[in-house]
């Protein structure tokens, strides 16, 4: 990485060339597959290394959502939001 960065700058074509002043990286790492619950805090597991947004990283929001509403895990009302009164859908703002 630091080859880069000096190659990086070198091709600007300064004479001093200019610094790199901060650096900032971070590593990703694998964590718990499962949610964590102790008492009122539930813990998030780690979301998967993959680029890709993997729809089963949502099952511990629902898990966390019947802990906090009390409600069974298999409830139908989980992620249902009525309709505001006096509000348009984006597809009425165009007309």
């Amino acid at each position: 990485m630091d080859l880069a960065l000096q190659s990086f700058l070198g091709a600007l074509g300064q004479d001093p060339g200019p610094e790199c002043l901060y650096k900032l990286y971070y590593e990703q790492a694998a964590g718990s597959g499962q949610p964590q619950v102790g008492g009122s805090t539930f813990q998030f597991p780690a979301l998967s290394l993959s680029l890709a947004f993997d729809d089963a990283s949502l099952s511990p929001v629902r898990e966390a959502w019947a802990k906090a509403t009390g409600a069974p895990a298999d409830d139908s009302e989980y992620m249902v939001f009525a309709d505001r009164e006096g509000q348009m859908d984006d597809d009425e703002m165009d007309e």
